[in-house]
C-alpha cells in the first residue's frame, strides 16, 4: 500500500504504526512517486519536515526516482518546499542526479530563482551543497563529463571555481573534455599503435616467408616441425617402397656406400627399392621399371654422366615422369651427383630440369633438402 499524508493529528501516529509493521517506505504509485515524492505535493506545514524525517528514519530511499527520473529533491525545489529541501539536503540528497529532461536539482533551483526572486533560501541550500563539492576532491576522468558540462554551464550562477581534481589539483571549471579524457586518449593511442605494430610485424613475417619460403620449408620439414600437417600415408598406403632409386650401375658404389645406408639405417629408416637388389628375377626390365615406379612413393633420380649413358636409366625417368603426370603429383626427386651439361640431356629431361627444382650432391644442405623432398611419416626426425 502507498502512504499518503494530510494534516490530521493522527497521521503521524498512523504512519509510525505502518512503518513499525514493516510497510515499505519506498512503495511507488503508478507514476513512480514514493512517499518522499508525495510529501512535495502536500501544502507545506510544520508536519512536512516531521513526516520526512520519520520516513528517512525508517530508511526511505532519499535518491528514489519517479517515472520521469525525478528525485524528491527535484520536486521539493520545483514546488518551493523550503523545509523539505533543507531536510533532504541535510540528509545527503544528491544534487547532481538528472531527471528525464537532463536537469539536476541545482538546474531547477537556478531556474526558479530567476522566476521567483523571493525564494533565496533555495540558493543558500544549493550553495551549501556546492560547499560540499568544493571541500571534496574529485576523480577527474571521462565519467564526470556530464558534471563538467553542468559546472561550465552554471559557473556564473554558482561559485564553482574551487572544485578541484584529486589527482592533479586542477580546477574542474577550467578543464575541457579532452583534458579529463586525456588518459583514455593515451590508452586508445597505445592500443592503436600496438595494433599497428602487430600488423606491421605480421606483414613483415608474411613477406619474409614468401621471399624465403623454400628455405623455410626445408628447415622446418627437415626438423619435423610441420610434418604433422603432411599426411600422405592414407594416399600411398598401397605403396610397398618409400623410394625407388634410379641410377646407373656405374654409380652403384655411391648408392650402396653413401646414399642407401643413410636413408635405410638412419633415423628415418626409409624402405628403398634398388634394382640390383629388389627387382624380381626373370621379369623383363620394362616390367620391373613399371613395378618399381608404381609401388614407390617417390622416384629418386641420381643424375650423372653415367646416367645419361644408360638407356634403361633414362627409361626409368620417363616411366616415373609419366606416372607423376598421370597422378598430377610430383613424385620425382632429382639429385645431380656430378656436373652435367644441359646440351647432353635429351629433350624431356632438359625440360624437366628447367621447370623443376633439383638437389646437388655438393650442396652443404644436401641432406636437409633431400629430407624435405622425401615422403614424410609422422614422428620422423631429420636426417643425420
Amino acid at each position: 500500500m502507498n502512504l499518503y499524508f494530510n494534516s490530521t493529528p493522527e497521521i503521524k501516529h498512523i504512519l509510525k504504526k505502518l512503518l513499525d509493521a514493516g510497510v515499505n517506505p519506498d512503495i511507488p504509485d503508478k507514476d513512480g512517486y514514493a512517499p518522499l515524492h508525495t510529501l512535495t505535493f502536500q501544502d507545506e506545514t510544520d508536519k512536512t519536515e516531521i513526516f520526512a524525517r520519520l520516513l528517512l528514519k525508517y530508511r526511505a530511499n532519499i535518491h528514489s526516482q519517479s517515472n520521469l527520473n525525478e528525485t524528491p529533491l527535484h520536486l521539493a525545489i520545483y514546488r518551493g518546499r523550503k523545509s523539505l529541501v533543507k531536510v533532504l539536503l541535510d540528509s545527503g540528497a544528491s544534487f547532481t542526479a538528472f531527471d528525464v529532461h537532463g536537469r539536476t536539482p541545482i538546474d531547477i533551483s537556478l531556474e526558479i530563482k530567476n522566476q521567483y526572486p523571493t525564494i533565496y533560501h533555495l540558493e543558500r541550500s544549493v550553495k551549501r551543497a556546492f560547499e560540499t563539492l568544493c571541500n571534496n576532491s574529485w576523480t577527474c576522468d571521462c565519467d564526470i563529463n556530464d558534471f563538467l558540462n553542468f559546472i561550465r554551464k552554471n559557473i556564473k550562477k554558482v561559485d564553482a571555481h574551487n572544485i578541484k581534481c584529486e589527482d592533479t589539483g586542477n580546477h574542474l571549471s577550467e578543464l575541457t573534455q579532452s583534458d579529463i579524457c586525456s588518459n583514455n586518449i593515451v590508452l586508445l593511442l597505445s592500443i592503436f599503435l600496438t595494433v599497428c605494430a602487430i600488423c606491421s610485424l605480421s606483414f613483415g613475417v608474411i613477406a619474409f616467408f614468401y621471399k624465403y619460403k623454400q628455405e623455410i620449408k626445408v628447415w622446418l620439414y627437415a626438423r619435423n616441425i610441420c610434418a604433422t600437417f603432411i599426411d600422405e600415408e592414407h594416399l600411398d598406403e598401397d605403396k610397398i617402397f618409400d623410394i625407388f632409386v634410379s641410377y646407373s650401375h656405374k654409380d652403384g658404389d655411391f648408392v650402396f656406400e653413401q646414399l642407401a645406408p643413410r636413408l635405410e639405417k638412419g633415423p628415418h629408416a626409409y624402405k628403398l627399392c634398388l634394382h640390383e637388389r629388389d627387382w624380381i628375377p626373370g621379369e623383363s626390365i620394362m616390367n620391373n621399371i613399371a613395378y618399381s615406379v608404381m609401388n614407390s612413393r617417390r622416384t629418386l633420380i641420381i643424375l650423372s654422366p653415367n646416367f645419361l649413358e644408360s638407356v634403361w636409366a633414362k627409361m626409368e625417368f620417363r616411366s616415373a615422369h609419366a606416372e607423376a603426370m598421370r597422378e598430377r603429383r610430383n613424385r620425382i626427386i632429382l639429385v645431380i651427383k656430378d656436373d652435367v651439361l644441359l646440351d647432353e640431356l635429351d629433350e624431356e629431361l632438359k625440360i624437366y630440369i628447367k621447370t623443376h627444382t633439383y638437389i646437388k650432391w655438393k650442396d652443404f644442405r644436401f641432406w636437409d633438402r633431400l629430407d624435405h623432398a622425401l615422403p614424410h611419416r609422422r614422428n620422423r626426425s631429420f636426417l643425420g
